[in-house]
């Protein structure tokens, strides 16, 4: 029972990036459209996070059925812990899978833009500190402590 309930953490915290992901590539997509002036680069940049939606899609309905077979492993008190691991072995392999095809096509796409485009695309958010907040943290001194 231990590695069902573990098997479900699992599933709830660690596959299910799916939807952040879309949104992120939809923000790429976008970016791309609006900071990359060649159509020829926009183009083909555009065709590389494509195939990234298109991988990152097959992964979830991938996942999406391995977990419903794997809740219904988990659902039986019968069900042996190999059987859990057997279950959950394709997802693994499907994961390790996607996040290396994933890491080319940035590779791709790193290739294509320039530095300035690279960082307009995957520019950091502009976010200011919340309103009475340090903008930097210190460690309170310890007992005795002379500076």
């Amino acid at each position: 029972m231990l590695i069902g309930t573990f098997t479900a953490l699992y599933l709830l915290f660690w596959t299910s990036s799916s939807t952040p992901m879309m949104a992120n590539l939809q923000q790429t997509e976008q970016r791309i459209k609006a900071n990359v002036a060649d159509d020829a680069r926009r183009q083909q940049a555009l065709q590389i996070v494509g195939r990234m939606n298109d991988a990152n899609k097959a992964y979830s309905e991938q996942s999406r059925k391995v977990i419903k077979s794997l809740t219904a492993l988990i659902g039986k008190r019968t069900t042996q812990p190999a059987a859990i691991e057997a279950a959950l072995d394709p997802l693994l392999a499907d994961d390790k899978t996607t996040r290396e095809q994933l890491l080319d096509l940035r590779i791709q796409l790193k290739s294509v833009l320039t530095v300035n485009e690279w960082g307009a695309v995957f520019a950091p958010p502009k976010t200011a500190p919340a309103a009475g907040t340090r903008k930097t943290f210190a460690l309170p001194r310890a007992e005795g402590h002379r500076s």
